[in-house]
């Protein structure tokens, strides 16, 4: 009786643990793996067993913390009684969308799990997953750091479709190395999508460079770029463009 009640408190009470197969997963793939759930030291009730897909970023425009759910992922409806120290295993998959923009400096991803418990405090875990670029964006990163850009910042843009825009920020380390103090792309994530569209900015001297605003308004080295499916198919074709596209930009400075 004694662990029932402080069961019903959080003490002693079930828990859940979700147990990813892989850490890390492209954009676009199946996230895999199982729930342990454990029962603690009484007997309770469980109710259900749900999954939220949460983001965490930075605004690109005001710099303000982003926390958005991405999935609500029911897992669960099944009621049944957990006996004390009993444990139970319960598949998980999840598909990730591929219009997600990346893990990165400032993007994060991660899975709250969620064990609903009749008369007693539900039991949580969370989980971080590491989200790769989906795979007509991979070797656009790659190409990004063949040419020795170091990244520096990033932050992500809401869209009203869904979608995240992203901004990249890097400074040159190798190839461009005090030629210019930063590069910044802008580009959309969508569905589907197979060309890459964006903007982007050669900052000539130190500025701050913070929020999208400021990268499209405070330089005169900003314009449009577009690298196409047959481009992005290999990292070295879209090496030689960026290259290529920075250095015709730094021409007309």
């Amino acid at each position: 009786m004694f662990e029932t009640v402080l069961a019903s408190i959080g003490l002693g009470t079930a828990k859940i643990d979700l147990r990813l197969d892989h850490p890390t997963v492209r954009a676009g793939e199946e996230v895999t793996g199982h729930f342990v759930v454990t029962g603690g030291k009484a007997e309770q009730d469980i109710e259900g067993l749900s999954v939220y897909f949460m983001m965490e970023s930075c605004h690109a425009t005001s710099l303000s913390n982003i926390h958005k759910k991405i999935a609500s992922i029911g897992i669960s409806k099944e009621e049944y009684e957990l006996e004390p120290g009993e444990t139970k295993e319960v598949p998980f998959s999840f598909h990730c969308p591929e219009d997600l923009p990346p893990s990165s400096i400032n993007t994060k991803y991660f899975f709250l799990s969620n064990l609903e418990i009749k008369h007693a405090i539900d039991a949580h875990d969370r989980d971080y997953l590491q989200v790769k670029p989906a795979k007509h964006l991979e070797n656009f990163y790659q190409a990004i750091e063949q040419l020795g850009f170091h990244q520096t910042w990033e932050g992500s843009l809401p869209l009203d479709n869904e979608s995240f825009g992203q901004l990249l920020q890097y400074r040159p380390t190798s190839y461009f190395y005090r030629k210019f103090e930063q590069v910044g792309f802008y580009f959309e994530n969508q569905k589907e999508q197979k060309e890459l569209t964006g903007i982007f900015d050669i900052t000539l001297k130190e500025n701050d460079h913070s929020n999208y605003l400021s990268f499209l308004q405070s330089k005169k080295l900003t314009h449009s770029f577009l690298i196409d499916e047959e481009t992005l198919k290999n990292v070295e074709s879209t090496q030689k463009y960026l290259e290529e596209m920075i250095r015709k930009d730094l021409a007309h400075s």
